[in-house]
């Protein structure tokens, strides 16, 4: 079983909030870090943008990667939203198997 971290920005903890709750529920995560008040500096409309962002990390397995990233998307207020994965070389084996069954559907 492959692994992957994701990575994305949103304007508000808010934001980052409800589609963080949405995709632990739809088990396309297994968990979803916040990290309110980042300073991001990005080139936009001919200048150099100074704006705060709320980062989120999402954990799941690479085969929900799809779903997860059709999930961010519509749920994204950005026109183009920055939705990366990174796969996970490395990591403890209980975490995985975590993360694994977090992302599995309840029978």
């Amino acid at each position: 079983m492959d692994y992957i971290l994701v990575y994305t920005t949103f304007p508000t903890e808010e934001d980052a909030a409800a589609l963080a709750a949405s995709v632990v529920e739809r088990r396309l995560a297994s968990c979803v870090n916040i990290f309110p008040m980042a300073r991001s500096f990005y080139n936009a409309q001919g200048k150099v943008q100074d704006v705060r962002e709320t980062i989120m990390i999402l954990k799941t397995r690479k085969d929900l990667w799809p779903s997860l990233r059709s999930a961010i998307e519509a749920g994204h207020p950005y026109e183009v939203p920055a939705i990366v994965a990174l796969p996970i070389e490395d990591a403890n084996p209980l975490f995985l198997q975590w993360v694994d069954d977090e992302t599995r559907m309840l029978v």
